[in-house]
């Protein structure tokens, strides 16, 4: 979101925990109109309306009336702000696939088997924290199978992947959540990180890293954004309403978590089939038109071609 100051993520503000009513004083004071991009809601796959706090509802008051139009996550996201008062948004997904520049993504297709080396794993944790069992398979998946794992925000994983070096206190604290994660020694956790744990903080590199890739399968909408880039077959594990909406409003190849069988190994060549086998055309057309449409509405111009 675009207000006075700098861009802000929103992807997930819609949520039971956040209360935005700071930035609602910024932005009532500066006065100005305000572009809102990519707003979402962050429920489960129920689709359960969140119960945002005061000045969270503050916040889409402001919204309403100082946005021509508010862009949203998908129609989940829609009819949470509609609920709260804000009705006029639409479904755009996240802009970050606006990077193809009005080019259709397509994946390579090799005929040859998936081998360990060709595949990336990644699911969602946060800093020291441990997860949901179902994200909890997933790094144990990578683990035991020797696969690379794309990380993002696990803090715990990134000290080893990263070989960045902290104090005793910290490390427990780490190791504490790395054992309860991948339910290993430590020393075996630390050389699998140490070989397989990916981070990137340059996005080219991060693009150079998925076109040495075959399949890129998990939970992070930007890790599956990341690989479609590149040209790299990716499924995305929907494990929320916020991934399941942006997959079908942006058009990308997606399973619902529920129908992944936790209690056996993942079926690897089953969903690179599935990924191949998707048809972008339709979703991406829709996408880009919409975001085109919405930019025109919100008198902003945009050279989003070449």
């Amino acid at each position: 979101m675009w207000g006075y100051k700098k861009p802000e993520p929103a992807a997930n503000w819609l949520n039971d925990g956040s209360d935005f009513g700071a930035l609602s004083e910024q932005l009532e004071s500066a006065n100005l109109p305000i572009i809102a991009l990519g707003l979402g809601a962050q429920s489960t796959l129920d689709k359960k309306i969140p119960r945002l706090k005061p000045g969270t509802k503050r916040l889409l008051s402001v919204l309403a009336e100082r946005s021509p139009i508010i862009s949203a996550c998908g129609p989940f996201s829609c009819e949470v702000l509609e609920h709260y008062g804000a009705k006029n948004s639409v479904a755009t997904g996240c802009p970050s696939l606006l990077m193809s520049r009005g080019t259709c993504p397509a994946f390579r297709v090799s005929d040859a088997p998936l081998m360990k080396e060709d595949i990336v794993i990644h699911s969602t944790r946060h800093h020291f924290n441990t997860t949901a069992p179902f994200h909890t398979y997933l790094y144990r998946q990578a683990y035991l199978n020797g696969y690379d794992l794309l990380l993002q925000s696990e803090r715990s994983d990134l000290f080893y992947a990263t070989g960045q070096v902290a104090g005793d206190e910290m490390m427990a604290k780490a190791n504490s959540c790395l054992q309860e994660v991948y339910s290993a020694e430590v020393s075996d956790i630390e050389a699998y990180l140490e070989k397989h744990g990916q981070v990137y903080f340059d996005v080219e590199e991060w693009y150079d890293y998925c076109r040495s890739r075959r399949f890129f399968l998990g939970t992070r909408i930007h890790g599956t954004i990341a690989a479609i880039l590149s040209g790299t077959p990716s499924l995305l594990i929907a494990h929320d309403s916020r991934t399941v909406e942006l997959a079908e409003t942006m058009g990308i190849p997606f399973v619902l978590k529920d129908e992944v069988d936790v209690t056996r190994p993942l079926d690897l060549e089953r969903y690179y089939a599935q990924a191949l086998g998707h048809d972008f055309a339709p979703g991406y057309s829709r996408y880009w038109e919409t975001y085109q449409d919405f930019f025109a509405r919100i008198g902003l111009q945009t050279n989003l071609y070449g």
